[in-house]
């Protein structure tokens, strides 16, 4: 008797983060920050999308 692995038969496609946020490749700059910024809530390595088609406002 042979024992068979339950999730043999599942895939999981990976994730795309251009498909989950619908980045524009002509105005969209992806930026790694390496500090922290705890006033504004940004921790180091986190990433900052920056969509040069909108525009800026306070």
């Amino acid at each position: 008797m042979v024992f068979q692995f339950p999730a043999a038969g599942y895939t999981e496609q990976r994730l795309s983060f251009g498909e989950l946020v619908n980045l524009s490749s002509h105005s969209t700059y992806l930026l790694r920050i390496a500090s922290d910024y705890l006033d504004i809530g940004l921790l180091k390595d986190s990433i900052l999308t920056i969509d040069r088609s909108l525009i800026p406002r306070h």
